[in-house]
């Protein structure tokens, strides 16, 4: 389900002047449906972050300390620890 936030995001920009900013919190096309998803679907920790230029959405998947994440870049990976977790930060295992 997290993994199909890129496209979500890219409809966003698209179709707002060419920015993120938002895209985890409000808008049309947003990406609090992935965000619930993920939640609902056993998470117990998702952060989503946003700026004008780049997002990422991270979910820890349910009974394990895995977490995913997903971004901007393209990037879809794995982490033993969340990367994103202070809301600041937009590139997956940066």
């Amino acid at each position: 389900n997290v993994t199909n936030a890129r496209a979500q995001a890219e409809l966003f920009y698209d179709n707002n002047s060419g920015v993120y900013s938002t895209l985890c919190t409000s808008g049309t096309n947003n990406l609090t449906q992935f965000i619930t998803g993920a939640t609902n679907a056993g998470s117990t920790a998702v952060v989503c972050a946003d700026s004008d230029t780049q997002w990422a959405l991270e979910a820890r998947l349910k009974s394990s300390t895995v977490y995913y994440c997903v971004d901007s870049t393209g990037a879809a990976a794995t982490s033993s620890a969340s990367t994103i977790a202070d809301g600041t930060d937009y590139v997956c295992g940066a």
